[in-house]
């Protein structure tokens, strides 16, 4: 009986949200109820999701460098003035909330929504002040993405 037990708590499946977000106007590309299973992680699901939705995308070790053909390197930063630097990449949220980790490190462990968008960090007098913040709420000529 505990062998039983313990095998049925080893492996769970989760209905849950998968949203991306338009990294420009902010719509959603994608807005799926989807079965999350706790024996792949985030990052896992995130690349099925998005080779089911033919979503393009490029990733590196833990993290997603670039999905939709947003800009990379150089082209991902915006120098606003002398003090001001805005740095755009991806972020993701579960339940509302942005983890400390990478998505590959995450198993979610129950019904969630999880939320792809792109962001950007801002740097003022060479420190970073605001983390992932969402880059369609800014004025299209600043967003990388929209050009």
């Amino acid at each position: 009986m505990k062998i039983i037990l313990l095998i049925l708590m080893a492996s769970f499946s989760y209905s849950g949200t998968f949203e991306l977000i338009d990294p420009c106007k902010g719509g959603f590309i994608i807005s799926e109820d989807e079965n999350f299973t706790n024996e792949r992680s985030l990052g896992e699901l995130t690349l099925d999701l998005f080779s089911q939705n033919n979503v393009e995308y490029k990733n590196v070790l833990k993290s997603f460098s670039s999905i939709l053909n947003t800009p990379l390197g150089a082209d991902s930063i915006v120098q606003m003035n002398n003090e001001t630097i805005f740095a755009f990449g991806w972020c993701f949220s579960v339940d509302g909330k942005i983890p400390n980790e990478y998505s590959f490190d995450i198993y979610l462990d129950s019904s969630s929504k999880v939320r792809w968008f792109y962001a950007y960090s801002m740097s003022y007098k060479n420190k970073w002040i605001s983390m992932c913040s969402p880059a369609h709420l800014l004025s299209k000529e600043y967003n990388p993405a929209c050009k």
